[in-house]
């Protein structure tokens, strides 16, 4: 739990040190995300998947490996949240590519 809090921690300190826009920033959003999800905080982990996909979509590109990542996290934190038509639209848009 003490790894979890200090992970939380250095992510809190890239966003004030790095670009909101900066690929490094949205990898650590997702390991965040991954974080809350493991702990069951699904509600914290959906906004910081959202906002980790996003940053990837414009920085690094839709082909992008971090960017299909994020994708396939949010597909499978939407699951666990029982949002299943979320889930289903985000691999079906996965699908295409």
């Amino acid at each position: 739990m003490k790894k979890r809090s200090q992970y939380i921690y250095l992510v809190k300190i890239q966003a004030n040190n790095l670009s909101e826009r900066n690929p490094e920033y949205a990898e650590s959003l997702i390991a965040l995300a991954g974080i809350y999800d493991h702990m069951g905080q699904y509600e914290k982990a959906e906004p910081v998947a959202v906002l980790a996909m996003e940053i990837l979509k414009a920085v690094a590109g839709e082909e992008n490996k971090s960017y299909a990542f994020s994708l396939d996290m949010l597909a499978n934190l939407y699951r666990s949240l029982g949002q299943y038509e979320k889930a289903e639209t985000i691999i079906s848009y996965c699908c295409k590519y």
